[in-house]
């Protein structure tokens, strides 16, 4: 293997990339040029994290030729399972600080 610079994709999403729309496509970009550019790559993930009270987070994934978007969903619990954040894993009083009425009891 030989060696291999960052910089041209680093160039280039300070450039151009940072103006693309599409996550999917942006992903793609990245990817592609960073194997353009010397990285031994044939497959790489992405996983996005989020504070958002309804979503997981996302998960992209360039297998070389396309970028797939997978999401997950948290779902309604309904009245009898309160509707938690991911941020009350934060606090370890385990206290409800949020449900998904909005209300606040701490």
């Amino acid at each position: 293997m030989g060696e291999w610079s960052i910089s041209p994709v680093i160039d280039w999403l300070m450039h151009k990339g940072r103006h693309m729309t599409h996550i999917e496509t942006l992903v793609g970009e990245i990817c592609a040029r960073t194997r353009a550019a010397g990285a031994p790559i044939e497959r790489v993930g992405f996983f996005f994290w989020t504070l958002h009270p309804l979503y997981w987070g996302n998960a992209m994934f360039w297998d070389g030729e396309r970028t797939s978007k997978k999401s997950k969903i948290r779902g309604f619990r309904g009245p009898k399972r309160p509707f938690t954040s991911t941020s009350s894993f934060t606090f370890p009083s385990q206290k409800r600080i949020r449900n998904l009425a909005g209300s606040i009891s701490i």
